[in-house]
Formats: structure tokens, sequence, C-alpha cells
């Protein structure tokens, strides 16, 4: 009775925690900066008393984190404004830390499939409630946004302010489809998901979110996992977008007027057109320096980019909108080659792991992380990394769950 009282007490504290995380997740998302982190710093600490164990530090996870702001911290010596550099990169140092502190959470918790249901089905709640909400902002004129903030009813803007959440919900369910499917079998939680899910995705504005989805699924049920070519097919490709990404940016733009007339691409549905044009002139402008590039953060501070302004008006940009021209841009062919480094490891690592559900899930989550990077935020957002962080944590978890053929 003592253990199911105390289990009974995890999951009503974890499907809590969802609700109330769902909340943040949609209306303050960029609260996942440090949210995650917070969480499992607590969580590390009580289970450290309780057990009077240690946690176990994978220094090796360390590694990787440590190399980026390195590389950042370099970038300081040739960056344009070395000032902007350098306050990016102090406060990327409490960011680095964060996903250290979340990686370290995940690979301390218990792998025995009762213990570990409490936080599969927080993170269940946190997207089919996250999915809700935003749902009802969707169709109420931003209700709740408003009434939290204390605006007029009648206050303006865009729907837009919900597509950071949906990026976050869209990223935690690839883990949860792997959970649901392979771990506990049930419909009933994988159709509520996919029902809640698919109504946000047919009204939400993140097209992020819509098309790291769909590339995610296709990845997570049709790819060839058991064949080493395809695995080799796919590091060559994607090594191959992000090394020649500056020359392939103005080959597409002088092709925009046909892709921003194309539906969901451009037009009154999508961003094509401002993309393209951004990614063209970041491209040349990397050109330009290619083997260092510009510094970190320097898109902020470059007022001279060549744009045509057929799409956007302006000719200043935050960031590139594309992770692989944000890396050219500030470090050159040095950041683009360490990044295709790092994630031919990364691929490597995924295609050895033993279990189908564990690839499945892996890859399709690198997949919508890519896709999302790909077309919408800048690398070095705090609320972008805590989210890849978190996402990857869960992932960790799923993997080192005790799993059978």
């Amino acid at each position: 009775m003592k253990v199911f009282d105390v289990q009974s007490s995890k999951m009503s504290i974890a499907l809590a925690l969802g609700a109330v995380f769902s909340i943040i997740m949609i209306e303050y998302p960029r609260a996942f900066a440090f949210m995650p982190a917070l969480f499992a710093l607590v969580h590390i600490f009580s289970q450290s008393i309780s057990s009077k164990v240690m946690p176990h530090f994978s220094w090796r996870s360390i590694v990787p984190l440590l190399v980026i702001w390195s590389l950042g911290f370099s970038s300081v010596f040739w960056s344009v404004d070395p000032a902007v550099s350098l306050e990016r990169c102090i406060k990327l140092g409490p960011v680095m830390l964060i996903g250290f502190v979340i990686i370290t959470w995940a690979l301390n918790q218990p792998t025995d499939l009762k213990r570990s249901k409490p936080y599969f089905y927080g993170i269940a709640i946190m997207v089919i409630l996250g999915a809700l909400i935003t749902i009802f902002e969707l169709n109420a004129d931003k209700a709740f946004y408003k009434f939290l903030r204390d605006l007029p009813e009648d206050s303006k803007f865009s729907y837009a302010v919900y597509n950071r959440g949906t990026v976050i919900l869209t990223l935690l369910t690839l883990s949860l489809l792997g959970y649901f499917l392979y771990i506990r079998r049930s419909i009933k939680a994988l159709s509520i998901i996919i029902l809640c899910l698919t109504f946000l995705m047919l009204q939400t504005d993140s097209q992020s979110a819509q098309l790291a989805l769909v590339l995610a699924l296709l990845f997570f049920f049709l790819f060839p996992y058991g064949s080493r070519v395809s695995w080799y097919a796919l590091m060559l490709f994607i090594a191959f977008l992000i090394i020649s990404a500056p020359h392939v940016a103005p080959w597409l733009y002088g092709h925009a007027e046909y892709i921003n007339s194309l539906p969901f691409l451009g037009g009154n549905m999508g961003y094509a057109g401002p993309r393209l044009e951004i990614w063209d002139y970041v491209a040349r402008y990397a050109l330009d320096s290619p083997i260092l590039g510009y510094g970190l953060e320097a898109t902020k501070v470059i007022e001279d980019f060549d744009s045509k302004e057929l799409y956007l008006k302006g000719n200043t940009i935050l960031h590139p909108h594309n992770f692989a021209l944000q890396l050219w841009i500030e470090f050159g062919a040095v950041g683009a080659l360490g990044c295709v480094s790092l994630i031919l490891w990364m691929l490597y690592r995924i295609s050895k792991l033993p279990y189908k559900a564990d690839k499945q899930v892996c890859l399709s989550s690198f997949i919508a992380v890519l896709s999302v990077s790909s077309t919408g935020y800048g690398i070095w957002q705090g609320w972008w990394l805590g989210t890849v962080f978190f996402t990857t944590a869960t992932i960790l978890y799923f993997v080192r769950l005790e799993k059978t053929d």
C-alpha cells in the first residue's frame, strides 16, 4: 500500500506540474531558457537527499557545450563588434551550464517503467493542455493572454505570440509518440495527443512547427533504419547543405518569385519571399569573409547588407533565420565544418542504438530541431537553447528506459 501511495503521489505531482508547465509553455515560452533547468536542479537535489546518493555527472556531455562556447568566445577577436560578441558570449555561459544540468538530470532518472511513468505522463499532459490552450487562444482573440497581462480586450497583436509554444510542444510530442507506441502501447493516450496536435496544426500560424512535424513523422515511420547506406546518404546530404549554404541561398533567391507563389510557402500563407531575401544577402555577405566570418551575433550590428528589398524593406536583420547561414556569417567555414562534425557524430551515434524505437525517436526529433533551426529562430536565443536541451533530456530518458525486442 505504501509503494502504491508513493507512486500515486508522484503521478499526481507530475500531472500537476505538467498542467502548470503547459500554461508557461504557451503564455510565457521565453521562460524555457531557465525553467527546465530549475526543475531539473530541484529534482536532482531532492533525489540526492532522499536517497542519500550523490548524482552521477557525465562530464563527457559538457565537452561539446564547452567547444561551442569556446568558439563563440574566440570569435570576439575577429568580430566586427567585439563588445556585442563578448556580451552574447557571457550570456551563453549560464545557458551552456543549464544544458549540462538538464542532461545530468536525465542521466540520473530511474530506468524501470513504473518509476519513469510519472515523467512521461506529465509531459503528455503538458502537450495536450498546451495544444488545447493554444487552440482556445487562437479562437478566442487571445483572451487568456490578455487576461494574464491585464491588457484591454481590444488590444491587437499577432497570433505569432503562440508560435514558440507550438514549436516546444511539437518537439516534445515525438518522444511521447515513441513512449505510448512502444513502451505503454496506449492507443487511447496516443489518439488524444494526435487529435489535439492535429487540430492545433490546422490553425497555428507557426509554419516552422508544421514543417518540422511533417518531416519528423516522415522520418519516424518511413526512414529505412536498418540500411547503413541510408544513414550515410543522410549524413552526406545534411553535410552538403550546410557547407554549400552560402552558394545555395542566392540560387534559391533567383527563383524566389516562383517559390513565393506556391501554396503554403508564399502569398498570404507563408513567408518564403522574405526568408529567401534574408538568406540571399546574408549568404553573399558571409562569402566576403569565408574562413572566420564576422563574429558572434554579427548580423545584429551589420548595417550594409545588400538587400534588393523586393519582399522585405530595410537592409538589417537580427538573425538569418537559418542556422547554417548564421554559422557561416559568424564563424565562417570553421563554424560550418565544426557543425558538420558534430552532426555527423550525433547521427552516427543514433544509427548505432540497439533498438529501432530509440532510433525513431532520436532521428525524428533531430530532424525536427534541424528543420526549425533552418527556417525559424536564431540559434543563440535562450528559450530555443533551453527547449533543445529539454527535448534532448526527454530523448535521453526515453533511450535509457528498459526495453525488450
